[in-house]
């Protein structure tokens, strides 16, 4: 070998290491990259454990309802605006019914007909009966002919089908009127229960189409709270039990309220029942659509304290068990836990967890006890 082929394979040699030595340090750098997470920061869904239970509510009634135009028509007249207090059956609204009247005051005049062409009928059918029977004494005594017998036989059948017809109308124009008198009370707008005109959605003039809302009707008493508690205090709320409201935006003390209906089902996503109270003897001041707490007398035991988390943020570990990925100035801590319930988007954690951890949002095989991690912002 020359020496020029030396020096051309040494530099050769030189590339070559100089290449695997750069994918080397390139390979490193990528394995040292952390990994990039999501995180979700674990929400307080429900009070410490030992302590008196207060749930928000709102107050509320067992009555109210909107008032929807039962027929298409203008509003002609409102007869009693927001603020008003009403009793059960009155007119609070009215719809132009100029063409309905027009049309029942017709019909009954139909119907009134109808009933005089009956009347008559039932007369002329007497005066058939009548003729019939002095023609079959007249035949008895030799006097009359078999064709005055028949005519007067005829003519009384030919009555009863008239008596029939009559009354056949009188029941359709009957029928007609009873349509219009109550299509006639639908231009009509009436309380269906006492209490106060709370909403006013149209104005007078306006065209109001069939099931268009006109008014809103809010019963005043009794005041109710609607609220909801975990399973584990379902007894202590059970009908008869005694709990207190205190409204958001007054500063006065607690209102006792007494369990009217307490949910016989549990929900199965939240673990909760439905309850509802009737407060005893509140002040004036207090009206529905209030904020309001509700404060039970009852503590919830040590096991009761629970969280929900999104079910991808859980990963199943070998034996059944469950855990997920806490993230700490930038590494994972692996965290066994104890699910409870269930529902299609979140899982109730009963323990290994607390609130205000942060948590990776979408666990993976990839998650390492340990492991640095980049949060994604």
């Amino acid at each position: 070998m020359n020496t020029r082929s030396a020096v051309y394979l040494v530099i050769f040699c030189a590339s070559v290491f100089s290449g695997c030595s750069r994918a080397r340090t390139a390979k490193s750098a990528n394995a040292d990259a952390p990994l990039e997470v999501e995180v979700y920061t674990v929400p307080a869904n429900v009070p410490s454990a030992g302590e008196n239970y207060t749930v928000p509510s709102t107050l509320a009634v067992e009555h109210e309802a909107d008032l929807l135009a039962e027929a298409q028509g203008r509003l002609t007249q409102v007869l009693a605006d927001e603020g008003h207090r009403v009793k059960r059956g009155q007119v609070l609204a009215q719809l132009d019914d100029f063409d309905v009247r027009r049309q029942y005051e017709q019909d009954r005049a139909e119907m009134q007909s109808a009933e005089v062409q009956g009347r008559e009928s039932v007369v002329l059918r007497k005066s058939a009966e009548v003729e019939l029977g002095r023609q079959s004494d007249l035949r008895k005594e030799g006097l009359g002919t078999q064709r005055d017998y028949d005519r007067a036989r005829f003519n009384l059948e030919a009555m009863r089908h008239e008596v029939e017809k009559a009354n056949f109308e009188l029941d359709k124009a009957k029928a007609k009127a009873a349509a219009d008198e109550t299509h006639l009370s639908r231009m009509r707008l009436k309380a269906p229960f006492d209490g106060i005109v709370s909403r006013r959605y149209a104005r007078v003039g306006e065209i109001l189409m069939k099931d268009q809302k006109v008014l809103r009707l809010t019963e005043l008493h009794p005041l109710l709270v609607r609220f909801t508690v975990p399973e584990l205090l379902r007894r202590a709320v059970e009908t008869g039990a005694v709990v207190e409201v205190f409204p958001v935006d007054q500063s006065i003390a607690g209102i006792k309220a007494r369990v009217i209906r307490t949910g016989y089902v549990v929900d199965p996503g939240s673990g909760s029942v439905g309850c509802i109270a009737r407060l005893l003897d509140p002040p004036a001041s207090l009206v529905p659509g209030m904020s309001a707490e509700v404060k039970i007398a009852a503590k919830l035991p040590a096991s009761a304290a629970s969280l929900w988390i999104p079910r991808s943020a859980v990963r199943g570990a070998a034996g059944g068990s469950a855990e997920v990925f806490a993230v700490k100035s930038d590494r994972l801590e692996r965290h066994p836990v104890k699910l409870g319930r269930e529902t299609t988007a979140s899982v109730q954690v009963l323990g290994g967890i607390s609130a205000g951890d942060k948590i990776v949002a979408q666990a993976s095989d990839q998650l390492q006890d340990g492991m640095t991690v980049r949060v994604r912002q």
